[in-house]
């Protein structure tokens, strides 16, 4: 049987990397990244799963703009 592990927006769901992998999950490679760099310290959204998007804003936060 099923059960239910996290509720709420695919975005905020899939940033729960723990819950991810303890139920057997994978998450996108770009929530690993972000999630990686935020927890490092730059200012960037773990929630963010548009690669563009994720794109300027590590870009931003490592001052390559």
């Amino acid at each position: 049987e099923g059960r239910i592990v996290g509720d709420g927006p695919p975005q905020e769901v899939f940033a729960e990397n723990e819950i991810m992998e303890t139920t057997g999950l994978h998450c996108p490679t770009l929530s690993y990244v972000l999630s990686e760099l935020h927890e490092l310290g730059y200012p960037v959204s773990a929630w963010n799963f548009d690669i563009d998007l994720a794109a300027e804003s590590i870009a931003a936060a490592i001052d390559l703009n």
